[in-house]
C-alpha cells in the first residue's frame, strides 16, 4: 500500500531530523532506544510544523511538501542510512534474544505486548469513523488542505484551538490518506509505550519497564484512542517525554535535557490548551528541585533565575504560532479563555458559561474533592436520564481507565524504602488530578496520567513480588486481567478489524458507524461545487467534498438562533452566508427533542422553527434512512 511507502519515508525523515537536532541541543545518549524516543516525535513535529507554515503562506500543496520531504531525505541521507544498519542490527539482536528467552511470567507478558503491538498495527488500517476524528481532527485539516491555505473556520469552535497534533494528521492526509494519519498516531502510541519501557529501564529495572509498558497499552482508555486520529495519546507522550527530560536533567544536571522537556511541553500546550495543567505541574517539579540545590549552595540564585526563565520562554516560543493564529482569526490570542477582556469573534458569555460547565462532570465541592480518590477507583457513571450525567457523583467517561488505574498505587505508601522518583511522580499526579478537577474533570483527560501510573503500578507490583506467596496470586490475577483487557480489545475493534483485513468493504462498513456517509456521498454526486450545506443536528462533515456550517448551537454563534424571531428570519440569515442547502440527521440524534439546556442546544423552539423553515422554504432532494437532504429556495 502507497499508505506503507509514505510512511517510511516521513518516519526515517523524521527520526534523522530529530537526531540532528538532538545533537544541536546537546543531547547525547549511547542507548539508540533513547534517541529514537525523543527524535520520532521531534523530527514528525517539525514536519507537521512545515505543513502548517505552508499552510499560513497558501502554499499547501502536496507538491511542495514532498519536495521539502524529498530534499530533507537527500541531506540527512547518512543518518537514514545510520539508522537503517541499526535497525537491521536490531532485529538481528531481537532474534537472538527471543532464541535465548526462556518461557517464564515476563516472557507472557512481552507476548501480550506484542500482541497488542500487533493488533494496534493492524487496525490503522480502518477508515475513520470516530466521530471527533470526523468532526474535527480530520475534517479541519481536510479542509485546509482542499483551499491549500490555513483558513479561518468560524462556525467549527474546535479549528481556532491549538492543534499541532491534527497538523500530524494533515500531513496523513496531504500525502496520501486518512490510514496515513492513522499510522502516524499509531507508530507515536507505540514511541510512548517505547518511551515508558526506556525511562524505567533508565531509572529502575527491565522487570518494571516490561510491565509498566504493558499497563498502559491495555488501559480500556488507551486501546479506544491508539489507532484513531484522537489526539489524546500523543499529548501523553508529549507531557511523558517533557518529565522524561526534566529526570534526566536533575540526574545529569546537563541544560540540554532541560531545553528538551521544555520543547516537548511546549508541544503539550500546542496541541491542546489543557497541556498548560501539564505545565504548571513540571514547573513546580523545577523550582523545587532548583531550591533544593540552591538551599545545598550547588547553584546560586541566577542560576534558578536563568533555568526557569529559559524553559518558559521556550516553551513559550514554541506556543506562539497557535496564539498569533488564534489572535489573527478571532481576536483573541487565547481564544475561547479570557473572551471578557480580549474580546473574541462569534462567541459570547452564554457560550463561554455553558463550555466551563461542560468541562466539569462533576459538582465542585470539598466533599467531592476528598472522596476523589474513590470515585476514581471504582469508576462508576450514573446517569439521571439518556443525557443529564449527575454530576455530584462519580466521574465522567470513568469507566474506561481500567482496573490498574489506583488499585496498587496506596501499596507504595506502606514500603520502608521510598524512591525519589515515585515521590516526585507522586507530587506531579497530585497536582495534575487537583487542577484536573477544578479545570477539567472529563475522564479522557486523565490519560495524560497515565504513563505515570503504570510506573508507579509495576514498581509497586514488583516489590511485591518479593513475597512468595504474594508474587503467585499477582501474577495469576495479573494474566487474567490482561487476557480480559485482551477481551475488551476485540470487543471494541472487531468492526475495525474485519475491515481493515479485507473482509467489509468500506461502504458497508459505514453504513454501521457513520449513517452520514451515504447522504454525504449523494451531495458530493449531485450538488453543485459552489453548494453550501447547513448541517443540522450533526458536525461530521468530513466525507463532504461541498462547504459546510455547523448548526450546533454550542459551538458557535456564526448561525445564531437566538437573535431568530421565525423561520423567515432564520432563511433570510442562511441567504446572507450563502447556504444552498441543508442536511438533517433525523435519526441518532432525535432524542436532543427532549434535551433543552438554557436555551442554549436546539430547543424546542429551534426545532419547531427548523421544521418550519424546511416546510416553507426548501425542496427536498434526498431522503432516506432518516436523513434528509433540502435545497433552500
Amino acid at each position: 500500500m502507497i499508505e506503507i511507502f509514505y510512511f517510511i519515508l516521513v518516519a526515517l525523515v523524521a527520526v534523522a531530523l530529530g537526531q540532528r537536532i538532538l545533537r544541536l541541543v546537546g543531547i547525547k545518549s549511547e542507548s539508540f532506544l533513547e534517541r529514537f524516543i525523543f527524535s520520532f516525535p521531534l523530527g514528525l513535529v517539525i514536519l507537521a510544523y512545515t505543513a502548517f507554515f505552508l499552510g499560513v503562506t497558501g502554499l499547501l500543496f502536496k507538491s511542495i511538501f514532498i519536495s521539502i520531504l524529498l530534499l530533507l531525505f537527500i541531506l540527512l541521507i547518512k543518518d537514514i542510512i545510520k539508522i537503517i544498519l541499526i535497525l537491521f542490527q536490531f532485529v538481528k539482536n531481537i532474534k537472538k534474544t527471543i532464541k535465548k528467552l526462556r518461557f517464564n511470567f515476563f516472557t507472557i507478558l512481552l507476548l501480550f505486548l506484542s500482541l497488542f503491538v500487533i493488533l494496534n498495527f493492524i487496525i490503522s488500517f480502518s477508515p475513520p469513523w470516530n466521530h471527533d476524528s470526523l468532526a474535527y481532527h480530520l475534517a479541519v485539516p481536510k479542509i485546509y488542505i482542499e483551499n491549500h491555505k490555513i483558513i479561518y473556520i468560524p462556525h467549527i469552535f474546535f479549528s481556532n484551538l491549538p492543534s499541532l497534533i491534527d497538523m500530524i494528521s494533515m500531513v496523513g492526509l496531504l500525502l496520501s490518506s486518512s490510514i496515513l494519519s492513522h499510522l502516524f498516531a499509531y507508530a507515536l502510541s507505540v514511541t510512548l509505550v517505547l518511551a515508558i519501557f526506556s525511562f524505567c529501564k533508565n531509572f529502575f529495572n527491565t522487570r518494571i519497564a516490561i510491565l509498566a509498558s504493558l499497563i498502559f497499552y491495555s488501559f480500556p482508555m488507551v486501546i479506544e484512542f491508539v489507532s484513531t486520529a484522537y489526539i489524546d495519546i500523543q499529548l501523553a507522550l508529549f507531557v511523558f517525554l517533557s518529565i522524561y527530560g526534566l529526570f534526566m536533567h536533575f540526574h545529569s544536571k546537563k541544560n540540554s535535557w532541560l531545553y528538551l522537556s521544555a520543547i516537548f511541553i511546549g508541544f503539550a500546550i500546542s496541541s491542546k490548551t489543557l497541556g498548560v495543567l501539564a505545565f504548571v505541574g513540571i514547573i513546580i517539579l523545577l523550582v523545587y528541585n532548583l531550591f533544593l540545590r540552591l538551599a545545598k549552595n550547588k547553584i546560586n540564585f541566577q542560576d534558578v533565575f536563568f533555568k526557569i526563565l529559559v524553559f518558559c520562554l521556550i516553551a513559550f516560543i514554541i506556543t506562539m504560532p497557535w496564539l498569533v493564529k488564534s489572535y489573527v482569526f478571532t481576536g483573541n490570542p487565547v481564544w475561547p479563555f479570557f473572551n471578557d477582556f480580549f474580546g473574541g469573534n462569534y462567541w459570547d458569555k452564554e457560550h463561554q458559561e455553558f463550555g466551563k460547565n461542560e468541562l466539569l462532570g462533576r459538582e465542585l465541592s470539598i466533599v467531592n474533592y476528598i472522596r476523589l480518590p474513590w470515585d476514581l477507583h471504582v469508576q462508576i457513571v450514573q446517569w439521571e436520564d439518556d443525557f443529564n450525567l449527575l454530576r455530584d457523583r462519580n466521574i465522567h467517561e470513568g469507566e474506561r481507565l481500567g482496573p490498574f488505574f489506583l488499585t496498587f498505587l496506596p501499596f507504595y505508601f506502606f514500603f520502608r524504602k521510598k524512591n525519589k522518583i515515585l515521590n516526585a511522580l507522586f507530587f506531579f499526579i497530585f497536582i495534575y488530578i487537583t487542577l484536573w478537577f477544578f479545570i477539567a474533570n472529563v475522564g479522557r483527560y486523565l490519560l495524560y496520567a497515565a504513563p505515570l501510573i503504570a510506573v508507579i503500578s509495576a514498581y509497586v507490583i514488583i516489590e511485591l513480588f518479593k513475597n512468595r506467596y504474594l508474587s503467585k496470586i499477582l501474577k495469576i490475577l495479573l494474566i487474567f486481567t490482561f487476557s480480559f483487557n485482551l477481551i475488551i480489545w476485540f470487543g471494541g475493534n472487531t468492526k475495525d478489524l474485519v475491515v481493515a483485513l479485507g473482509f467489509e468493504s468500506e461502504d458497508s462498513f459505514y453504513d454501521r458507524q457513520a449513517p452520514i456517509y451515504k447522504p454525504s456521498k449523494f451531495i458530493n454526486s449531485n450538488l453543485p461545487e459552489n453548494s453550501k450545506i447547513l448541517l443540522f443536528r450533526d458536525v461530521k462533515g468530513f466525507f463532504l467534498e461541498r462547504d459546510y456550517v455547523w448548526s450546533n448551537p454550542t459551538t458557535q454563534v456564526y448561525i445564531n438562533y437566538s437573535k431568530y424571531k421565525n423561520e423567515k428570519d432564520y432563511y433570510e440569515d442562511l441567504k446572507k452566508l450563502g447556504i444552498t442547502h441543508i442536511m438533517v440527521n433525523n435519526g441518532s440524534f432525535a432524542k436532543y427533542r427532549e434535551f433543552t439546556i438554557k436555551e442554549i442546544r436546539h430547543t424546542e423552539k429551534n426545532l419547531n422553527m427548523t421544521n418550519n423553515l424546511l416546510e416553507k422554504y426548501t425542496i427536498n432532494l434526498y431522503n432516506k434512512d432518516n436523513w434528509l437532504v433540502n435545497e433552500i429556495k
